[in-house]
């Protein structure tokens, strides 16, 4: 059953980018892409790059906060192999195979998935705060309600995944008397426990977050030179960023495979950006993040 399911997700995706693709003009797509200024991407992989960097460099000092002390190639090379199937898994959430990966080289899994999670919910608050506020200050005049509506079913079901998580850092005693019940729950538990233990490194981890929106928020400004696109102000790229990445965390296809390239397409021709370029920059956009996160295949051998 699992299987169909992640067969549907996949053919759903597939079904949205040839949609795309037949949705744009051709011609103007093949021109736009054999006209790219390669210095402009190749600096936007170094950025996405360097953002890896820093959460290789959190996943590693939280490790070691946990006496988990592991070589820093084996975490950079963990984390990217994560990195690569949350490039094709609904949710990002095969992000969880580093710590897989981890286990492999002597850190217990709860340890590994307690940092993970952590790290990634505080990701995720940051993220929505700096779209929201983006959303707010700078084009919620521009959106129709149709936009806005999709934008708060996305942020609802973050807002879902963020519940969840704290009930399981902080159970009542009612759902502690409901996870002990069960194996699965019990592991929930001691996923909680260990998550309980890296909270006095939030300033920490806050700080690689901003860092590494400042580098994602760059990597799409590079983006868009390498097109020769304008956007109206030089700060929408630091919070478009956020915002319609969001889009990937839809759980209807992988990664919002199909999903994500839709929200850019049409909040980019709501600024002024025609559909081709749009589509475009939301491929490039992909194809880029999938093209430096590939090095994590090595990590499966």
């Amino acid at each position: 059953f699992k299987k169909i399911i992640h067969g549907v997700q996949i053919g759903l995706g597939l079904v949205i980018i040839l949609a795309i693709v037949l949705f744009i003009s051709t011609g103007e797509f093949l021109a736009t892409l054999t006209s790219i200024d390669m210095k402009f991407f190749f600096l936007a992989l170094v950025c996405y790059f360097f953002n890896n960097l820093l959460m290789i460099f959190r996943l590693k000092r939280l490790l070691l906060h946990q006496g988990q002390k592991i070589r820093l190639k084996f975490v950079f090379w963990a984390h990217m192999s994560g990195m690569i199937l949350s490039d094709f898994t609904p949710l990002r959430s095969g992000y969880l195979y580093t710590a897989e990966v981890l286990r492999k080289r002597g850190v217990p899994l709860e340890a590994g998935t307690a940092t993970i999670t952590s790290t990634y919910i505080y990701d995720l608050l940051f993220k929505v705060s700096v779209a929201f506020l983006g959303l707010v200050y700078f084009y919620a005049s521009l959106l129709s309600p149709r936009f806005i509506d999709s934008l708060l079913i996305a942020l609802l079901f973050i807002l879902v995944i963020i519940f969840a998580y704290f009930i399981t850092l902080y159970p009542t005693s009612n759902a502690r008397g409901f996870l002990e019940r069960g194996k699965l729950g019990r592991k929930v538990l001691a996923i909680g426990q260990e998550g309980r233990k890296i909270q006095q490194f939030f300033p920490m981890i806050l700080s690689i977050s901003f860092l590494g929106w400042l580098l994602r928020g760059l990597q799409w400004l590079l983006i868009e030179l390498s097109l020769h696109i304008e956007f109206n102000t030089p700060y929408d790229a630091f919070f478009l960023s956020p915002l319609l990445t969001l889009f990937s965390l839809i759980p209807l296809t992988p990664a919002g495979i199909g999903i994500q390239e839709t929200a850019i397409i049409a909040f980019f021709s709501i600024i002024g950006i025609s559909v081709t370029m749009a589509a475009s920059f939301a491929f490039l956009v992909r194809g880029g993040e999938i093209l430096v996160d590939a090095m994590g295949i090595r990590g499966f051998f």
